[in-house]
């Protein structure tokens, strides 16, 4: 800061200004910090903003295929997987017993 020597005043030196520079932002900085942590709904807009962000850069890993593997024509057609589980017998013929899974529940 200036300084009075001898009845005159002194001009700062550089490093005195980048000192008071530096101050005024970390003040700047802390009463910013502050006014935003006092507002409520700031605060919950931006921790709804941070988790909708951190779940879409983790999105490739909660899915297990990507979009472009989607046929849209067969999303809605019910997949059926056929078992051949047993055979049984019918008088001379063999006849298999068939079991239909469904992979996906109603």
């Amino acid at each position: 800061m200036a300084e009075i020597a001898k009845g005159r005043v002194m001009d700062p030196t550089t490093e005195e200004l980048s000192e008071v520079k530096a101050n005024l932002k970390k003040e700047r900085r802390q009463v910013m910090i502050r006014r935003i942590l006092s507002n409520k709904m700031a605060v919950t807009g931006s921790i709804i903003i941070l988790i909708s962000v951190v779940i879409s850069l983790l999105s490739p890993l909660l899915v297990s295929y990507t979009p472009f593997e989607m046929n849209p024509a067969n999303r809605l057609q019910l997949q059926v997987q056929i078992i051949i589980l047993e055979q049984i017998r019918l008088e001379e013929m063999y006849l298999p017993v068939l079991y239909m899974v469904s992979k996906r529940q109603c």
